[in-house]
């Protein structure tokens, strides 16, 4: 039996190109100061470090761990664990101190509960969820596999990532398949009779079902739907040009989604969405 390729510089890039790209988009939640996520994320992991293998709370988006499970990291620890001096971490700690998105409290440093409610840090969270699930795909790609815990690695060269029982970070995927997950930042394009119309869309999926929200020239909604095998399916109200209910079904497959939109006495049209 041959070997599996040698892919470690190929997925070397892939994963540092991924890293970079999200670090980016990111720091923009501190006005593009990425010293300022990096110092407010060091803070947050600290703090629900000890949560890491806990499978049964604080997993879904919306269950954040309250303030009595966050843990406080002290700022000379915290430059310890990041590598940076104090005389450049110091004054960055103070600017998110006086920002409100650090508390200093009795142990050390500590990002409330409440900064994860937040629009944009739930959005971040989903930008994360779904930067991941992509470059997953890019890796699986590329050769790596990404099969059971118990698979055996043969030769130096393979590389094997490990998932646990029944489904894989909400990919839905069984031994011997393999459904690529719906979750995360897609750009849907809805070919209507009065012209195509582009929408935002972030999606989470849970099981069999999903919650998100879509923003477009009709505004932002939030929508929750049902997932069947590799099929979205949600319905949506507009306005404007008329009320209207619009039922989507969509296939997912990959980087892309392709489906109808019934567009209430109007017929239907045909859509489709890329990973954004």
């Amino acid at each position: 039996m041959s070997s599996p390729p040698d892919n470690r510089r190929l997925t070397g890039r892939i994963l540092a190109y991924e890293f970079i790209d999200l670090l980016s988009e990111m720091a923009r939640l501190h006005g593009g100061d990425v010293v300022a996520l990096l110092i407010f994320t060091g803070v947050w992991t600290a703090n629900t470090r000890h949560l890491r293998s806990t499978t049964d709370r604080y997993a879904a988006l919306h269950d954040i761990p309250p303030d009595s499970q966050r843990r406080p990291i002290s700022e000379e620890d915290l430059s310890v664990h990041l590598c940076m001096p104090r005389q450049i971490q110091d004054p960055y700690v103070e600017g998110l101190l006086a920002s409100g998105l650090l508390e200093r409290r009795p142990g050390g440093l500590v990002v409330p509960s409440a900064i994860f409610t937040r629009p944009e840090m739930l959005s971040g969270a989903n930008e994360t969820y779904g930067r991941l699930i992509s470059m997953l795909a890019r890796l699986r790609q590329a050769g790596v596999s990404l099969g059971e815990a118990d698979d055996q690695v043969k030769g130096d060269a393979s590389v094997t990532l490990a998932r646990s029982s029944g489904t894989w970070l909400g990919a839905g995927s069984t031994k011997g398949e393999d459904v690529m997950s719906a979750d995360g930042n897609w750009k849907i394009t809805i070919n209507t009779p009065m012209g195509a119309q582009t929408v935002d869309a972030v999606i989470t999926t849970n099981g069999d079902t999903f919650t998100g929200t879509t923003s477009g020239q009709m505004g932002t909604q939030s929508v929750e739907g049902k997932v069947n095998g590799d099929t979205l399916t949600w319905s949506t109200q507009i306005t404007s040009p008329m009320p209207m209910t619009l039922e989507f079904e969509a296939k997912v497959a990959g980087d892309t989604m392709s489906g109808n939109v019934k567009l209430g006495a109007f017929g239907s049209a045909p859509m489709n969405g890329v990973r954004a």
